[in-house]
């Protein structure tokens, strides 16, 4: 990623969502401290990588964002949200 950024600074570049997904769970499941947890927060990224519009899509990052701005949770959300 750095090298894209610094060899071609404007381009736009995107991630497959299977990879993300992938690193959320190699990096921050043990951020969780039950299985419950975990799912629900899974599950809340995965419903924004399925949003239809571009509306629903910002809506329920904000909404993901808020329910999950604690200490404990934020860092798996920038990872997300700046990835």
């Amino acid at each position: 990623m750095k090298a894209i950024r610094t060899t071609l600074p404007t381009a736009v570049v995107f991630l497959c969502a299977w990879h993300v997904a992938k690193n959320v769970l190699q990096h921050y499941k043990s951020a969780f401290t039950t299985e419950e947890a975990w799912e629900t927060f899974n599950s809340a990224f995965h419903h924004i990588l399925q949003s239809q519009t571009e509306e629903d899509y910002e809506e329920r990052l904000l909404q993901f964002k808020t329910t999950y701005s604690d200490e404990q949770t934020k860092p798996a959300v920038d990872y997300i949200v700046n990835t």
